[in-house]
């Protein structure tokens, strides 16, 4: 499983708005679990992990049905965390591997 920060989230950023880290995971990673307790799980993770950054806010998780909607999420700036596995990761263009690292490293 792949997970890559698209966009930077800190809780030392302030422009008057609350931080909310989101996330999004591809459905293709819980594919023996029921859909609603897959987010359950990642809503409890995804807290912790919000937690542990400083953000005081409930994240949002988001799941997604195929790479496609995931990366179009990606690319309007919708999550800070995305989370897919490897061969999905691997089947987006080489061109778009870079954008992807570029938003990554967006401050």
């Amino acid at each position: 499983m792949l997970c890559a920060l698209p966009s930077c989230v800190s809780a030392e950023q302030d422009d008057g708005m609350p931080k909310v880290l989101r996330s999004g995971f591809l459905a293709r990673i819980f594919s023996d679990a029921d859909p609603r307790d897959a987010k359950a799980a990642m809503e409890l993770m995804t807290r912790e992990v919000s937690h542990k950054m400083g953000l005081n806010t409930s994240p949002r998780v988001e799941i997604y049905p195929d790479i496609k909607a995931m990366t179009s999420a990606i690319r309007r700036g919708e999550l800070d965390l995305a989370s897919m596995p490897t061969v999905e990761y691997s089947s987006i263009p080489s061109c778009q591997h870079s954008w992807l690292y570029w938003q990554s490293r967006r401050i």
